[in-house]
C-alpha cells in the first residue's frame, strides 16, 4: 500500500523527475520509448521497489504520528479517549501550534468527530494550524495573556513547539 504524500505526482514535482532520472538507469529493462509513456500511477507502483532515502524521510516524518495512532507528547491524546466517550464534542487548544505536532485534540477530531477552537500566536504555525485541520474548527492568531497584562502587543520569541 502506498500513502497520499504531501505532494502531487502529476505535474512535474522534484520527486517525480527524479523517480524518471532513476527509471533513466534502468533504461535497459523498460525500454526508453516506454519510458517517457510512463504515467504517474506507474511511478507509483514502481516507488515500492524504487524508494529513495529522502522519500522514505518525508514518509516517516508525516506518516508516523498516524502509525503509532498519537499525535500528542507522551500518548496524552490516546490516554484521554479512553475517559472521553462523547461523540461530536467540542475542545480548547491554546498554543496549537501546526494542529498536529504534540496536538492533545487533532485525534479526538479524527476519531470522535470533535470541532473547537485553537489558538496559535505565532503567524507562521497559524497558517500551518489553519491548513492542516478541519474548516469546522476556528482559528484565533492570538496570544494569552493575564487579565492584568496592559501592554497593546505581545513580544514573543518563537521556538518550534515553544513560545517565549
Amino acid at each position: 500500500m502506498f500513502f497520499d504524500l504531501p505532494f502531487t505526482w502529476e505535474g512535474s514535482s522534484r520527486i517525480h523527475l527524479k523517480y524518471k532520472k532513476t527509471l533513466l538507469k534502468f533504461s535497459d529493462i523498460f525500454g526508453t520509448n516506454k519510458l517517457n509513456m510512463i504515467n504517474s500511477k506507474s511511478l507509483i507502483d514502481i516507488s515500492k521497489f524504487l524508494i529513495p532515502i529522502e522519500l522514505k524521510r518525508i514518509i516517516k516524518k508525516n506518516y508516523l504520528q498516524y502509525f503509532r495512532g498519537s499525535f500528542s507528547l507522551n500518548f496524552q491524546d490516546k490516554k484521554m479517549l479512553k475517559y472521553l466517550k462523547k461523540q461530536n464534542g467540542y475542545f480548547i487548544e491554546i498554543g496549537a501550534n501546526n494542529g498536529i505536532d504534540q496536538s492533545n485534540t487533532y485525534l479526538l477530531e479524527l476519531k470522535k468527530n470533535w470541532k473547537g477552537i485553537l489558538v496559535e500566536p505565532s503567524p507562521n504555525k497559524f497558517i500551518e494550524c489553519i491548513k492542516n485541520r478541519s474548516s469546522k474548527n476556528k482559528f484565533y492568531c492570538n496570544a494569552c495573556v493575564s487579565f492584568d497584562y496592559k501592554e497593546k502587543y505581545v513580544p514573543i520569541t518563537y521556538s518550534n513547539l515553544m513560545t517565549i
